[in-house]
């Protein structure tokens, strides 16, 4: 059906016809599901509704135009009670009272009430009812089975898997959308495929099966021209990138998503994972230290997604998390607490493990010890809500925080734990983050040289995905290791030991300019006094003056620095 867009007169018209009232809902439907931007806003849409019932009380389909437009708005007892509305009209339509069609009549009551339990499932399901959308999913698979609706089944099973209740293995999740496949059913068969890329990935399969599922779920999205579908894969793919920690690629199908040809008569999708993928180029931006881009993509998505949308608090939450993240790294914690608070309404998790880490910064030691132990036992827990990447990132925090009190060593089972869960799951970045943990224990034990060797067969993976802070934190711990090692080793030659008192100085050159970039000062201010004491062990060698005009340099750097940025509380020369 051609969607042309409605002449301005119809729109704001008070008497539809029937035809000019099915023209209109068509096109309003098709608008909402694919750019909301292009439909009606949410007040004259329902009051063009209101009109339509007044001139066609018996069109059902305007009550369940009314159903969508609630949902847009959030409004659950008004999208119920418009849902409730259209499926009584539907059971019982006008004109069916002879006794000659009471059969059909029957037939289309029967159908009529399991779809309804369906879409009230739907309903409950966004709005976060789990217990709710329970109830009406196995009301629904009843009639259902009654009456041998295996379509009606297959939806069943596709909310059932979003809601984790359906956890018969793989093989069964393979069986369903091949059955999919049988009924002509593909977006199903892609849903069928999604929820397999998610249970193998959020297990330890092969991320090679994982992404080979994605890929023939996007194949049949383009078979068919489903954009909304072929949207949502590619960003679907982009987080189970993130998930593994390749951080480029998660870039690549983010920019895949804001490309695609998915032009409708001029207007293009615009729904929620546009908006995700909007959020991952933001922040990839912030990781970089480039926070007016982050700013600039963010203000777009605010226009693109209002804050009455659902897909607001994808954006709400990427804003708060760049916020909080700048406000730590540039000490302004009173402005971090501000962010966590506004974040924990819109990311609930993520405001969780945040708490600890301001909570740290704060010298709140104890506090944050509890606040993270805690938060390690729900991931511990059976059926936890938590992946294993949040798992990782808990343990990984923890250690961080033995190493804020001077106990290191502690922090041994913390790491080796996250590194070898990184592993069983594939998470190449977190595993890399760990790698550097445990090297940090090392060189702290007085084992340099092996700690630098552990780095090195990391720092590749780092370079390519980790933020700038991360690689600036890392690239300073193996500056130390190399002057470490050069202090340990006392058979090195004064050349050997001068070229790497000199790669170190150039490395932690790097290391100032990275923590510059994303506003990590009070970082800076450590890095800084580190380069200024490399060159004041290269004075003893060469070009004297050279090494003390730079350690001069780094310290007027570091003075500047410290007047705008003072260390208001003890604290390590460089904490992992």
């Amino acid at each position: 059906m051609e969607n042309k867009i409605l002449p301005v007169n119809l729109i704001l018209s008070n008497v539809f016809s029937k035809k000019q009232a099915e023209y209109f809902m068509a096109h309003q439907a098709v608008m909402l599901g694919h750019n909301q931007a292009e439909a009606l806003p949410p007040d004259q849409l329902q009051q063009s509704i209101k009109e339509i019932l007044t001139a066609n009380p018996d069109l059902a389909e305007a009550h369940f135009l009314s159903y969508m437009n609630s949902l847009r708005v959030k409004e659950y007892c008004t999208a119920l009670h418009n849902l409730c509305h259209f499926f009584d009209r539907k059971a019982c339509p006008p004109g069916d009272s002879s006794p000659s069609k009471s059969k059909k009549s029957a037939l289309v009551e029967e159908i009529a009430m399991r779809y309804a339990a369906l879409n009230l499932a739907s309903l409950q399901f966004r709005f976060g009812n789990r217990e709710e959308c329970k109830e009406a999913l196995q009301e629904a698979i009843m009639l259902a089975q009654e009456g041998n609706d295996q379509v009606c089944l297959q939806h069943a099973l596709v909310w059932l898997n979003l809601l984790g209740e359906s956890h018969s293995g793989v093989a069964q999740l393979e069986r369903s959308f091949k059955k999919t496949i049988d009924l002509l059913l593909p977006n199903l068969t892609v849903h069928g495929l999604n929820c397999i890329s998610k249970d193998l990935g959020m297990g330890t399969e092969k991320p090679s099966r994982v992404i080979y599922f994605f890929t023939q779920s996007n194949l049949i999205n383009c078979m068919h021209s489903s954009y909304g579908m072929m949207a949502a894969g590619c960003a679907q793919r982009a987080a189970m990138w993130h998930y593994y920690g390749k951080r480029q690629l998660c870039s690549l199908d983010s920019h895949i998503v804001l490309h695609l040809e998915t032009s409708i008569n001029g207007v293009y999708y615009n729904g929620q994972a546009v908006c995700i993928a909007m959020c991952n180029l933001a922040q990839q931006h912030a990781d970089l230290g480039d926070y007016s881009a982050a700013a600039e993509i963010l203000s777009h998505a605010k226009q693109q997604f209002s804050a009455s949308t659902s897909e607001a608090d994808i954006w709400q939450a990427c804003q708060q998390r760049i916020a909080f993240t700048r406000a730590l790294y540039t000490g302004r914690l009173k402005d971090a607490e501000q962010a966590l608070v506004n974040l924990q309404a819109v990311d609930e998790p993520e405001a969780k493990i945040r708490q600890g880490i301001l909570l740290r910064e704060q010298g709140k030691a104890t506090q944050a010890f509890d606040c993270l132990v805690k938060l390690l036992a729900e991931c511990d827990k059976d059926k936890s809500e938590f992946n294993a990447d949040f798992r990782c990132r808990v343990l990984l925090e923890l250690s961080s925080l033995y190493f804020s009190r001077g106990e290191s060593t502690s922090a041994v089972l913390h790491v080796s734990d996250c590194v070898a869960q990184a592993e069983r799951h594939h998470l190449e970045l977190l595993e890399a983050l760990a790698t550097a943990h445990l090297a940090y224990i090392q060189l702290n034990m007085g084992l340099p040289k092996q700690a630098l060797q552990l780095l090195e067969t990391r720092l590749l993976r780092v370079f390519t995905h980790c933020s700038s802070y991360d690689k600036a934190r890392v690239l300073h711990l193996y500056a130390r290791c190399k002057v470490g090692a050069v202090k340990s080793e006392a058979s090195g030659t004064p050349s050997e030991i001068t070229a790497e008192l000199q790669s170190a100085a150039s490395l932690m050159l790097m290391v100032t300019t990275l923590y510059h970039s994303v506003e990590a000062h009070l970082k800076e201010k450590d890095a800084l006094h580190f380069q200024a004491i490399i060159h004041h062990m290269l004075m003893g060698g060469g070009n004297r003056q050279h090494h003390q005009e730079e350690r001069n340099r780094c310290a007027r750097q570091f003075k500047g620095l410290d007047r705008l940025y003072p260390t208001l509380g003890p604290g390590g020369v460089c904490l992992l």
